[in-house]
């Protein structure tokens, strides 16, 4: 919903550690520590299949 839509990426050109700025300040309002949010988003991002080195 939030970063694809009708089969693209919604900012086809955000890198990982861009894509970690913008979505912890959401994840810090609802209620997680910024540490803790940063730390979620650096071990899941890299393992999506749109930054998943082979």
């Amino acid at each position: 919903m939030y970063c694809y839509e009708k089969g693209e990426f919604k900012q086809p050109d955000i890198t990982m550690e861009k894509m970690i700025k913008a979505c912890v300040p959401f994840m810090v309002e609802k209620g997680m520590a910024e540490n803790e949010a940063i730390s979620l988003m650096e071990n899941v991002l890299p393992n999506l299949k749109r930054w998943k080195k082979d």
